[in-house]
């Protein structure tokens, strides 16, 4: 029953996740042949967006994207919070985890695109948000001044997981259990985003 529900889960995260956001709005914006997999840096989301057309479609983009893996998370953070009240972040339940990775897995490789998607960084974001909101939204501000002063994107990810993680840990006593996991999806990222790897392969001529 356990291995049903926990795949039930991920299947939930899997479809909010792959849902192509940013495909769906360059078609809508440059007509019906339109793919953003060949348009720009061919990524499929928000910052792609951005520099092909305007910085506010970017920001819808990378707004639903984040809603996307909070609402994966956060489905099943309210069900187990109902089913187990009080239990709070520090069991981090395995259908949270089941639809978060879901939702991650679906942006990065949705079936809809030939499993072709973007990076994953504003659904780690909602994810973890989802977890961690007070220490995400304390940092909401600077990360919106990072990306206002330079629109590094890659900078104002790794900054607002890595120290909200931090926070909530010294500050909120979040369990071990959701630091870990926060940690793994940033690994996820970087994996995922040659922007991101500290170490660069070079291009191939």
């Amino acid at each position: 029953m356990l291995v049903l529900a926990i795949t039930g889960a991920a299947a939930v995260g899997y479809f909010l996740g792959s849902i192509p956001t940013a495909w769906i709005v360059t078609r809508h914006l440059s007509g019906k042949s339109a793919d953003i997999r060949v348009l720009g840096d061919h990524n499929v989301g928000a910052t792609n967006v951005g520099r092909l057309f305007s910085r506010r479609w970017g920001i819808l983009v990378g707004v639903v994207d984040i809603a996307k893996g909070f609402a994966s998370a956060g489905i099943f953070l309210l069900i187990s919070d109902l089913v187990d009240p009080g239990s709070g972040d520090g069991n981090l339940h395995y259908l949270v985890i089941a639809s978060a990775i879901g939702a991650m897995v679906g942006h990065i490789w949705p079936i809809w695109l030939r499993f072709r998607g973007g990076r994953g960084a504003a659904t780690a974001v909602g994810v973890i948000g989802a977890m961690i909101p007070v220490p995400m939204l304390i940092l909401a501000l600077p990360t919106a001044l990072i990306l206002a002063r330079n629109g590094n994107t890659s900078l104002a990810f790794g900054f607002i997981v890595l120290w909200s993680n931090v926070i909530a840990k010294v500050f909120f006593d979040s369990s071990w259990d959701t630091v870990i996991f926060s940690f793994g999806l940033f690994v996820l990222v970087v994996l995922t985003d040659p922007r991101l790897r500290i170490v660069r392969q070079p291009n191939p001529r």
